[in-house]
């Protein structure tokens, strides 16, 4: 979803989801990630995010391998 002047992240995601990338857009906050088992990869990179935002993110993505920010 790259590219869309976004300005959260967009959810529900499936659970089956892989790879999520919400680069070039105007997020500056993100929901929950909780649930995205499969989730390894992560492309955030050239949005608006800032440290408390992504705080509580990520919790619970145990598969997560790459995270672009």
């Amino acid at each position: 979803i790259n590219h869309n002047n976004l300005t959260e992240s967009v959810g529900p995601l499936p659970k089956s989801l892989v790879d999520l990338q919400l680069t070039h857009n105007k997020i500056t906050k993100l929901g929950s990630f909780d649930g995205l088992v499969n989730l390894t990869m992560v492309h955030l990179q050239h949005n608006q995010l800032k440290e408390d935002a992504i705080s509580a993110a990520f919790r619970g993505l145990k598969s997560l391998e790459y995270l672009d920010l």
